[in-house]
C-alpha cells in the first residue's frame, strides 16, 4: 500500500496514523514487513495497520514478514538471518502470486539461460562433469 492509500499520515504515535479509507478498489495481496529493530516505523504501528486492513477489507490477502535485527532502510540486506528470511519471503510471494501466470517467450528464454549459467558455474566450481557429458 502506498502512502496515497491512507487517509491520515501523521505522527507514528498517533492512533489515527495510517488510517485507511472506508472504500478501496484494491484486489491484490498486500505485503507488510516489520522488524523489532525498526525505529522509523515501529512494529506496533504496522501491526495496527495490518489489523485495520484485515478488519476493513477481509477479502484482501495480507502477507506479513517479521524480521528481528534489521533497521528500516536496510531490511533486506543488513543482517544475514533477516536477509535470508526476506529472500525466502519474496520468493514465496513470487511463487504464490506471480509464477502462476504464463511466462512470456522472453521470460522462458531468460529462465533457460539462467539455469544453463548456473549449471555451468556449478560445473566450473566443483570440477565435476555429468556422466551424460562423457558418453
Amino acid at each position: 500500500i502506498n502512502q496515497a492509500a491512507f487517509k491520515c499520515l501523521g505522527k507514528l504515535s498517533d492512533p489515527q496514523c495510517y488510517e485507511l479509507p472506508d472504500i478501496t478498489h484494491l484486489t491484490c495481496p498486500i505485503a507488510f514487513i516489520t522488524s523489532d529493530a525498526d525505529a522509523r516505523v515501529p512494529k506496533k504501528t504496522t501491526l495496527r495497520c495490518i489489523a485495520n486492513v484485515k478488519q476493513l477489507y477481509p477479502h484482501l490477502t495480507v502477507e506479513h514478514l517479521e524480521l528481528r535485527y534489521s533497521k528500516h532502510p536496510t531490511m533486506s540486506c543488513s543482517n544475514e538471518v533477516d536477509r535470508d528470511e526476506y529472500i525466502l519471503f519474496m520468493e514465496r510471494l513470487y511463487d504464490k502470486y506471480i509464477s502462476k501466470r504464463p511466462l512470456t517467450g522472453e521470460e522462458v528464454e531468460e529462465k533457460i539461460e539462467c539455469k544453463e549459467d548456473a549449471e555451468k558455474k556449478d560445473t566450473e566450481e566443483t570440477g565435476l562433469v555429468e556422466l551424460t557429458e562423457l558418453v
